[in-house]
């Protein structure tokens, strides 16, 4: 199970992440252009998620 609550994640990335569903319903092409024109590392954090995601745990 992934636990956000591990993860360094600010704030504004939950903001941003969930606002740009408003005018994307998926995570398409255009939601990542859409959520790097106001997060513009957002490829840096998804990497950071993806590679420490996995080891999330509370065990």
């Amino acid at each position: 199970m992934l636990l956000l609550v591990l993860h360094p994640i600010t704030l504004l990335e939950i903001l941003v992440h969930e606002l740009a569903h408003l005018k994307y319903m998926n995570h398409s092409n255009d939601y990542w252009s859409f959520v790097g024109s106001i997060l513009p590392d957002y490829g840096q954090r998804k990497e950071w998620l993806r590679i420490n995601g996995p080891t999330l745990t509370l065990e």
